[in-house]
């Protein structure tokens, strides 16, 4: 972690090139006396590993990867370049927090005086950037430009502006730019975790399933389990919605669902099944009483349970009604998860003492394990691409 204030103005000394990335020596005579063997350092914005240091010089891996997505591979023997080590507990926080994780490469379009020609007191200092990185920048925002904490001055058609005072040309590499040099651009982290947030919100509301999660969200649904079930303890909040999973006390969060294919039980025990459910998938319980239990799954639908030989209700669906029925315990459902959380689920059905009967990978994507609850019902967690809906 940097704070984008340039402690030191260094020069290359050299850059050796292989087949698959390379090493980058800098002339630092202040600072590399006091640098270690690992320790960190950002040149020109690039978090760095120091793999030697002397007097005067230090040496810098840099990988492949590195070389594609900086500006560093374009440095020149005697070029400048920005050092500054991490932030330590008792170092001021002056600039913004900067990671040493470079976004993109922007070019520069324009470094002029402002003021006097003879002796100016700032500069203007216009850089392109790149199209992925537009959404992260804001007029008033910071940027990190070759390590250098800025402000943007102003924004337009993909230039930023930046005002540059005297002391901040004269203690870094602003002072060698010229139009068309490449510079290393970092957005703030602060920005790119509003933006993530922000595109899941979008996503979310695009997604078929939303009207199904606005009626979970709304009174309305609530109406509607009062009217069916008068006398269940119904525990959802008027206006608010039962989360899809929980964490539990004492453990951390458990890795969630996207959905339920099935959405009706019948248990021989009742408790059992409940306990079974909220302990291993974390459901939320929003309605229950000692022949049946609603769960929310994740927000969009409602998985019930009915205690075998209780189900004496009918349950009202828009076509008709589901009539009592007592279940074979050999019903098949399935839950969607997301596929990066597979292993997740697999260590999670271990820990809690469940046996995964299969595990398959299908032949046009996706993949499925398959285990049992305690009434024997097949339970398959399947990631996308079994179905095209998923």
């Amino acid at each position: 972690m940097f704070t984008g204030i340039i402690e030191h103005l260094g020069f290359v000394e050299s850059l050796e090139r292989r087949s698959e990335g390379g090493r980058i020596w800098i002339r630092a005579a202040k600072i590399a006396p006091a640098l270690e063997q690992g320790a960190s350092i950002a040149v020109n914005g690039c978090c760095l590993t120091v793999v030697e240091a002397g007097n005067e010089l230090l040496g810098a891996d840099l990988s492949g990867e590195t070389l594609r997505r900086t500006s560093l591979g374009e440095l020149k023997a005697g070029a400048r370049v920005n050092l500054e080590r991490p932030l330590t507990a008792a170092k001021e926080l002056g600039g913004h927090f900067v990671q040493g994780h470079v976004d993109g490469v922007g070019r520069v379009t324009r470094l002029v005086p402002e003021g006097s020609a003879t002796e100016p007191h700032s500069w203007w200092l216009s850089v392109r950037v790149p199209d992925e990185l537009g959404r992260y920048v804001a007029t008033k925002g910071s940027l990190a430009v070759d390590g250098i904490s800025l402000t943007v001055a102003s924004w337009q058609d993909g230039i930023a502006d930046f005002a540059i005072i005297s002391f901040t040309y004269a203690h870094t590499n602003v002072q060698a730019l010229t139009v068309g040099d490449p510079v290393n651009l970092e957005c703030d982290i602060l920005a790119k975790i509003a933006g993530s947030a922000q595109r899941a919100r979008a996503f979310a509301a695009d997604d078929r399933k939303a009207d199904r999660r606005r009626i979970l969200e709304t009174g309305l649904y609530r109406r509607r389990l009062a009217n069916n079930f008068p006398a269940a303890t119904l525990s959802v909040p008027r206006g608010k919605t039962a989360s899809g999973t929980k964490a539990l006390p004492g453990r951390s969060p458990m890795p969630g669902v996207v959905g339920v294919l099935e959405t009706a039980l019948y248990v021989e025990d009742l408790s059992r099944a409940m306990r079974f459910y909220e302990d291993v998938f974390g459901f939320s319980r929003i309605a229950s009483d000692d022949r049946f239990c609603a769960f929310n799954v994740a927000g969009r639908q409602v998985l019930l349970l009915f205690r075998r030989g209780a189900s004496t209700m009918p349950v009202p669906l828009s076509g008709g009604t589901v009539p009592p029925h007592d279940g074979t315990g050999q019903l098949h459902f399935a839950f969607s998860i997301a596929a990066s959380e597979l292993p997740a689920w697999e260590r999670h059905l271990e820990k809690n003492g469940i046996a995964v009967e299969s595990k398959i990978h299908w032949p046009l994507g996706g993949q499925s394990i398959y285990f049992r609850d305690p009434d024997q019902h097949l339970v398959e967690l399947a990631t996308p691409g079994i179905w095209p809906i998923y």
